[in-house]
């Protein structure tokens, strides 16, 4: 199944891997952290509920929410 895939994305002239190769950007937040994790829409207490029990679980910091 991935073989099949790699060879649909290298037909429509997209990476069909991780480009690894990539140099690593130096650019940061002004606290250093290099990403931030954004939960564009929660519609329900439980759904948020759900959300920050299982941020802390995997101990990951959500940014935002909407």
């Amino acid at each position: 199944m991935m073989d099949d895939t790699r060879k649909y994305l290298k037909s429509l002239d997209l990476p069909d891997h991780d480009l690894w190769e990539l140099p690593t950007s130096n650019k940061r937040f002004p606290d250093g952290s290099q990403f931030r994790i954004e939960v564009p829409t929660v519609n329900t207490v439980e759904a948020l509920q759900a959300l920050l029990n299982t941020a802390d679980e995997y101990c990951f910091t959500i940014n935002r929410i909407d």
